[in-house]
């Protein structure tokens, strides 16, 4: 399919969404226009997906229909259209809205230097979260994330643009969780996507499937078909640790008596996963060790679960993480009930 066929299927689905809500709303195309201050036409080519919708015109249609949560359902169709690798509907910069507004001027060329001063944010930015968590980090990186997206209008080498686009998903990813750990689902779901399609473009296959594993615990959270779809893709991927979550997740499902090859595929591509994660990712290391340690238990190895348990519990001494120390405190909580 090329890209002309799925980027139409796209804004189909999208305006989709806005023809639903104003049918269940008992709203006619003409009142529509009249509400929205749109003309009709414009809004019928929305709502059959000739035209792209943008988040201001979903602020309109919620306003018009009196209802809240409309963008919320966008947000996520745009997060699974990144995972899936499908043509965005939405700009990057869109996605950033809100943020506070830099100070720093736009260089006229991007180089090398500006690439390690968003690396180096990401860095300082994953070193607050972790110590003073999710509320403290995002206050103050959205200026810094705001002004590497806007870096992407400025002209720079092709090389430097890869270079640019991963670091600037490194640093989105370290946003959306703590957002995450904030509960604040909305917010969490855009930088995600931010995060995915930078790190998409920017080719880094490794970092892309952390910011997968991470994003899938995102979506999870409060819907485990999201998780599903959000790792779908790239069953076929030779990237251990997303298919070895995704064989977890597979496992976890299926009758327990036919599960067990699957459970232990999962184990050995997720400690695999586990040596390939630098000592910048005690969260994710942290994260996988719980994951395995889930998997031992239904291997009836509450011994092996232990041990993991105990190592994932040396990593989050120096990680502030609401929901990887809740994810823990489960897996304790199952392992004192069979000790």
């Amino acid at each position: 399919m090329g890209i002309g066929q799925r980027s139409t299927g796209v804004y189909k689905m999208m305006g989709s969404v806005l023809r639903n809500a104003r049918q269940r709303a008992g709203v006619s195309l003409t009142l529509m226009a009249q509400r929205t201050n749109f003309s009709k036409s414009y809004l019928g080519l929305l709502e059959t997906g000739k035209r792209a919708v943008t988040s201001e015109v979903v602020k309109h249609y919620e306003r018009a229909l009196g209802i809240t949560g409309l963008d919320e359902d966008m947000n996520r169709r745009e997060l699974l259209l990144a995972a899936a690798g499908l043509v965005a509907t939405e700009p990057l910069v869109r996605l950033v809205e809100g943020l506070s507004t830099p100070a720093n001027a736009m260089p006229a060329r991007v180089g090398m230097s500006e690439v390690a001063a968003v690396r180096q944010a990401a860095e300082f930015y994953k070193a607050m979260d972790f110590r003073h968590g999710g509320e403290v980090a995002v206050d103050v990186a959205g200026g810094a994330l705001k002004w590497s997206v806007g870096l992407l209008e400025s002209s720079m080498r092709e090389d430097v643009r890869k270079a640019l686009l991963s670091a600037i998903g490194a640093l989105s990813d370290c946003i959306a969780w703590a957002h995450h750990d904030s509960g604040r689902r909305h917010e969490a779901l855009k930088m995600a996507t931010v995060a995915i399609r930078t790190a998409t473009e920017g080719g880094d296959r490794t970092l892309r499937a952390h910011i997968l594993l991470n994003t899938a615990a995102i979506a999870g959270s409060t819907s485990p078909d999201d998780a599903v779809q959000v790792l779908s893709p790239t069953l076929d991927d030779s990237l251990v640790s997303v298919m070895g979550y995704s064989l977890m997740r597979t496992a976890q499902a299926m009758d327990p008596r036919k599960a067990a090859p699957l459970r232990q595929a999962a184990a050995e591509r997720l400690t695999s996963a586990f040596a390939q994660f630098g000592p910048d990712r005690n969260r994710g290391k942290a994260h996988l060790l719980i994951r395995i340690a889930s998997v031992r238990l239904e291997q009836d190895d509450p011994g092996e679960a232990s041990r993991l348990a105990d190592q994932a519990e040396t990593l989050l001494a120096d990680v502030r993480s609401t929901r990887v120390r809740l994810s823990f405190d489960q897996l304790k909580h199952t392992l004192d009930s069979v000790s």
